[in-house]
């Protein structure tokens, strides 16, 4: 299954929260957050390592 096509499967609001520049998966977390345009969302990277 592509993402852009589960993107589109959402159907209400998003919550994207990462670990900021130390994390491994915050380019991934941000990508997702820019392509989602169908939904409120919300990124959140607050800097600190989890």
């Amino acid at each position: 299954m592509k993402a852009a096509f589960r993107l589109a499967a959402l159907h209400g609001p998003v919550l994207l929260i990462d670990g900021g520049q130390p994390d491994p998966l915050m380019p991934l977390s941000k990508a997702t957050y820019d392509a989602i345009d169908h939904l409120p969302a919300f990124y959140g990277s607050p800097g600190l390592a989890h």
